[in-house]
């Protein structure tokens, strides 16, 4: 009882820690309830699009135009080449506005937050980055270069940032004044209305405020952009980690159903131990009638035996808790390994903490002992000693609590299974280009189209090479959006540089029309390829010469092609439209290379060895985009886990409390048991007798849990836009699994009663 208890509190411990941390989220920001972050609608037909990305005019509008707006900041991440004397590494640099400092409540660790930006050419470094730049030494006022696209750029350390909590959606490594960008990009990118590109926070004077700001957006959308499908809409900072149906955030976000399944588990597994602890305490009380009786002859109220047997189960409850207490320590860093998370248990850092441990020892002792307590001390001393009605009763009530452990069991077990179903179905889903074998180096120095040229060149002498491109993006990173226009049509579409061999490299094929060709000069400002989404997201029955303005680009482009549909963003999203360029001014920030499946390493090595022949001052840096594409999946998998190795600890704790009163149970009919082998019954029909007797709740159980497993997973599959059906045979599998656990429980002890020697059994009063 003891253990399984400890079991159940250890678990729920570790699952409480890592609901607190997420729902802890951008909490520890002094003005939190003040901070939203403008999002972007694009309507489409019948659906819609959210995005974290807006345009960098408009959070200038929105402080200098709205009364409401108190600061506004701005946030964009490029990759770029950070070198500090001999050393050079590839960096995330985050551009942002002066506001930063005083919206959020990082804390600045050496610097003044009101000058630490008031020259362009500095910045502010995290405290990780202080330590890998400049070990033990003091970083202020040290020089390091940014390099982007081969130009190198002076900035002098001006202040150290603590690096950002685990809780907190806003990363960053390098802090650069957003004002810099004007060195980087055309004047036009400040006021282009049609390319999103930034995400834009702002903290209103009043939380109160935020309906007062949305009913002015449509005003803000005729005035700059006159277009109907361009919406906005404000999202507080508490929301944003859980802003799963969000894309292009700033880091990965989670869905707030995980975080009420989990809390369900946890309720589920208290609840399953608490009734265990129930079902044993009321089984071990058929002892304890002639106690109870002689207890009540000698003048003992009612309440004293309810207050004597609930104390005695507050103290084992209590006993629980200190070695479950013991059981979470041991088990946090595997527990931490799985979550990815690195959770501390912090027991008495917080008032808080001592309440609630007093309140789930109170919960879990007072509903254990409570029911068999007000149950047993109701009757008469006479009864107690009598005993019949008062069994008949009671093992009514345990059965019926076995039945309610096993169907919240039997929950978890179906939970668990669709869980993994769905996220097999999501890695076996045809992507609609080949993902394997493709090796992603990334590439922020100058003349990318170039250096990707004579690369490309290199490389294709070697056998275990298969192709070689490059684009801006690639599949399962970012990607930058924006307005299409053609025939008064207008749409929001993911646009993607790349390059001549990408369709080659990729796999994906062309449904109609022509690729890119170098035999065709025009094709590099003149020509684009769109997608199937695109053309029927257009109205168009054939795409080919349709002339389309890309809003960014500002100028007029030719349809010369229509690729199949891919999906270059994860599952959870449908197929959105796509268009695809040549655009030379628009750099490669990435080179593709499709190798083959044999001689990996060796492939690698000659990669490494070209590339610091052609660009020797760039790191070379690489991963396998079918690495980076399963990343996608990943918050889900470590959901999924930790769901699948709850679920087998609520079986596990169920199957004490089952194996504990099934011994109970064949001790009280140690008696039955040998009269029934006097008279001729077999070992295997004695076996099957007792066994059954359990089988009935099971197959109950089922029956209960069933409906409510399918509707809290029909609700975790609304995530995702791509999902399985949910089968009949996936319940009928994890009832199997139930019903098989509980057999093999009981039987063991079944086994051992039906195989006694009859004689001793008949003998054991």
């Amino acid at each position: 009882n003891i253990f399984g208890l400890a079991v159940a509190i250890a678990c729920c411990l570790l699952l409480i820690l890592f609901i607190k941390h997420e729902l802890s989220f951008d909490s520890f920001h002094l003005q939190a309830n003040r901070i939203f972050r403008v999002n972007s609608i694009f309507i489409a037909e019948n659906s819609s699009q959210i995005n974290a990305k807006t345009q960098a005019p408009l959070a200038t509008v929105l402080k200098e135009e709205f009364p409401e707006v108190e600061y506004a900041v701005r946030f964009l991440f490029p990759e770029y080449n950070v070198k500090y004397q001999d050393n050079i590494f590839t960096e995330k640099v985050t551009f942002t506005d002066p506001d930063f400092f005083k919206m959020f409540s990082f804390k600045l660790l050496i610097g003044n937050p009101d000058q630490v930006f008031t020259d362009k050419n500095t910045i502010v470094i995290s405290s990780e980055i202080a330590t890998k730049y400049f070990g033990d030494n003091n970083p202020i006022g040290k020089k390091v270069k940014i390099i982007r696209l081969g130009e190198s750029h002076d900035f002098t350390v001006n202040g150290v940032i603590e690096d950002a909590p685990e809780n907190s959606s806003i990363r960053y490594d390098i802090l650069v004044p957003f004002e810099k960008l004007k060195d980087f990009l055309d004047d036009s990118y400040f006021s282009n209305w049609g390319l999103y590109s930034v995400r834009t926070y702002i903290q209103l004077y009043a939380s109160s405020q935020d309906a007062a700001v949305i009913s002015k957006f449509p005003a803000l959308v005729k005035k700059y952009i006159d277009r109907n499908e361009a919406k906005y809409y404000l999202q507080p900072l508490s929301d944003i980690h859980f802003g799963a149906t969000v894309q292009e955030t700033m880091s990965p976000t989670s869905s707030v159903t995980y975080s009420y399944i989990l809390a369900g588990i946890t309720l589920l597994i208290l609840l399953i131990a608490s009734f265990n602890s129930m079902n044993i305490s009321s089984a071990l009380i058929t002892m304890r009638y002639k106690e109870i009786g002689v207890r009540k002859v000698m003048g003992a109220a009612r309440i004293h035996i309810i207050i004597q047997l609930c104390c005695e189960m507050i103290i084992i409850t209590s006993i629980a808790f200190v070695l479950g207490m013991i059981l979470a320590e041991l088990f946090l860093p595997l527990f931490n390994n799985l979550a990815q998370k690195p959770l501390k248990l912090d027991y008495f850092n917080h008032w808080y903490s001592i309440v609630w441990a007093i309140f789930l020892i109170l919960f879990i002792g007072l509903l254990s002992g409570i029911l068999p307590a007000m149950f047993l001390s109701r009757y008469p001393a006479t009864d107690l000693y009598q005993q019949r009605q008062i069994m008949a009763r009671r093992s009514y009530l345990s059965r019926s609590l076995i039945m309610i452990q096993f169907g919240l069991s039997v929950f978890l077990i179906t939970c668990t299974l669709i869980m993994s179903s769905q996220l097999q179905y999501l890695k076996s889903q045809n992507l609609g280009f080949t993902v394997e074998q493709i090796v992603v180096i990334p590439y922020h120095g100058a003349n990318s189209q170039q250096t990707l040229n004579i690369y490309r060149t290199e490389l294709l002498q070697y056998a275990n090479v298969v192709n070689v491109s490059g684009a801006i993006s690639y599949p399962g990173g970012g990607f930058h959006t924006a307005n299409a226009t053609s025939d008064h049509s207008s749409l929001s579409t993911i646009h993607i540089k790349i390059d001549y061999d990408f369709l080659q490299t990729f796999g994906i094929g062309l449904k109609e029309g022509r690729n890119f060709s170098r035999d065709i000069p025009s094709d590099t400002t003149k020509a684009i390829i769109t997608n199937e989404a695109f053309v029927n997201r257009m109205g168009w029955n054939s795409a080919l010469g349709k002339k389309v303005i890309i809003e960014w680009m500002g100028w007029e482009t030719e349809v010369i092609g229509v690729i199949k549909d891919f999906h270059y963003t994860s599952l959870h999203e449908n197929i959105g439209p796509v268009v695809l360029y040549l655009d030379p001014f628009v750099p490669v920030y990435n080179f593709f290379v499709k190798i083959k499946p044999e001689k990996i390493s060796e492939t690698l090595a000659l990669l490494n060895s070209k590339w610091h022949q052609i660009v020797p001052d760039h790191p070379f840096e690489y991963f396998f985009l079918d690495e980076k594409f399963d990343q996608l999946y990943q918050s889900d998998e470590r959901w999924s886990s930790i769901v699948e190795y709850t679920s087998i600890l609520a079986v596990l704790i169920a199957c004490f409390g089952l194996f504990g009163f099934s011994a109970l149970v064949m001790t009280k009919r140690t008696k039955e048991i040998g009269i029934r082998k006097a008279v001729g019954a077999s070992v295997n029909n004695m076996i099957l007798m007792l066994t059954n007797e359990f089988t009935k709740w099971i197959i109950w159980a089922n029956i209960i849990a069933w409906p409510c497993a399918y509707l809290v997973m029909e609700r975790w599959l609304q995530n995702f836009a791509y999902k399985i059906d949910i089968s009949l045979w996936l319940f009928m599998f994890a009832g199997l699994i139930a019903l098989f656990i509980a057999w093999f429980t009981i039987s063991t002890h079944a086994i051992k009663a039906a195989l006694a020697n009859p004689v001793e059994a008949l003998r054991y009063e």
